[in-house]
């Protein structure tokens, strides 16, 4: 779906020779499901200035001039579920991995992502890239993960007693982590302690619904979002994630979704990681595009006022899921547990959307929740998101609609991250992906 331009032409538009134009192309804002033909968006420094008919804008010479035409821009994506190398598990590379999934990020159109076990290092990285000395995508993270039990890792932080949940927090805001991670093996007395001590901080916490808390405790606690479905299976029958598959009810199904969008807790699913996991895949490496999307069959039909049971298979039980919380005004966002679980850094990004669209989302509906969707989770839906005059420069060029088919999302032709251009060509080689 197309149409014109909205926007009233006035006196006719001319650029600095200080600027940078995309001309002639059309334009996915990503403001509803439809694209903007023929634009002129012109870039000042890191932010789009204006967006117009080209029809109605002078190119003066000296402006530098990417040729849209027949291309589509839209925002860059935001991967909110990803890790970066740990110096205790790459202490002699870790520095240059990171380097190299920062660019691995940005040639898969990744503009801003959302790292979930914070570590001094990353915190170094994030002020390289901002300050240009590296190239990379704006990074977010938490502080280290906060754990306990059986399933504390050696780079954990444990938390047993409501001291250390006052000084995890406490440590993490004075250091500038954006938000706390809770991970599985939390008691759920440690939960609600570390729940109390940054609800008075006012950082978010981000991660896992423990072993011990049920997802209902989750989310009157509004946990701001919840990894991997963690809590859900339980929530609506235990025994769909045998690998025998098993049953679901719908009715269920629908108040467990209608109850994370009352409490407004936002999702990020990493189907691409969960689909590994129960098809074996984890267990050998994922290249590049080797992650099968593919359903032989439909989702079952199940209406609320069928009382038999739904027959599920465990791998596809986590979109049936996602498809629910989705019809439901639950809110969701796009991650790929890149690091943490042999996912791939970057392209695995499309993966995930196909997965998204597989589930019966529409193109937009995915990518919305990859774009203005993260913004707005993380409070930033003015600075990037969209492609709007005043927000971040932060675009990928497309050689064909993402809108129509969500693989052409991959399609790059190039990427503007804080108004800086890389050709793909560029920012493949840097990463030496091909």
């Amino acid at each position: 779906m197309t149409r014109r331009c909205l926007l009233p032409i006035a006196t006719l538009l001319v650029l600095h020779a200080a600027d940078t134009a995309f001309v002639h192309v059309n334009v996915v804002a990503m403001d509803g499901d439809v694209v903007l033909p023929d634009q002129t968006v012109v870039i000042s420094g890191e932010r789009i200035q204006r967006i117009a008919s080209s029809q109605d804008v002078a190119i003066m010479a000296g402006t530098k001039r990417i040729d849209g035409a027949g291309a589509f821009l839209m925002p860059g994506l935001c991967d909110m579920h990803v890790h970066f190398a740990l110096p205790a598990m790459h202490p002699s590379n870790f520095r240059s991995l990171n380097k190299k999934y920062s660019l691995q990020f940005l040639a898969a159109g990744i503009t801003s992502v959302r790292n979930m076990r914070g570590f001094p290092e990353v915190l170094t990285l994030r002020a390289a890239i901002a300050s240009g000395a590296v190239v990379g995508p704006q990074i977010y993270t938490t502080g280290p993960g906060n754990n306990g039990g059986d399933d504390l890792w050696p780079f954990d932080r444990q938390v047993e007693t409501a001291e250390d949940a006052i000084q995890a927090v406490s440590d993490d805001k004075s250091k500038g982590y954006d938000a706390i991670k809770v991970f599985s093996g939390l008691s759920a007395l440690a939960y609600g302690q570390l729940m109390e001590a940054a609800r008075t901080s006012g950082l978010p916490v981000w991660g896992h619904v423990p072993f011990d808390v049920p997802l209902a405790g989750a989310l009157a606690a509004k946990q701001k979002s919840i990894e991997h479905l963690t809590g859900y299976l339980d929530a609506i029958q235990p025994q769909v994630i045998h690998t025998s598959g098993g049953r679901y009810d719908a009715r269920t199904l629908r108040s467990v979704a209608e109850a994370t969008r009352d409490a407004g807790v936002w999702n990020c699913p990493t189907l691409v990681m969960l689909r590994a996991l129960y098809t074996r895949w984890r267990t050998i490496p994922i290249a590049r595009g080797a992650i099968d999307v593919t359903l032989p069959e439909r989702f079952p039909d199940c209406r609320d006022t069928d009382p038999s049971l739904c027959e599920i298979a465990p791998d596809r039980f986590p979109l049936v899921l996602l498809k629910a919380l989705n019809d439901n005004g639950a809110r969701l966002l796009v991650g790929t547990d890149a690091e943490g679980t042999y996912v791939v850094h970057g392209q695995s990004i499309h993966d995930e959307l196909a997965l998204y669209v597989a589930a019966g989302l529409t193109p937009y509906q995915a990518l919305r929740a990859a774009t203005a969707g993260a913004a707005e989770f993380l409070g930033q839906e003015n600075e990037f998101g969209a492609v709007a005059p005043g927000k971040l420069a932060d675009l990928i060029l497309l050689a064909a609609n993402p809108l129509a088919d969500v693989t052409n999302a991959k399609r790059q032709i190039g990427v503007m991250v804080r108004g800086r251009w890389f050709t793909q060509q560029e920012l493949e080689a840097a990463a030496k992906l091909k």
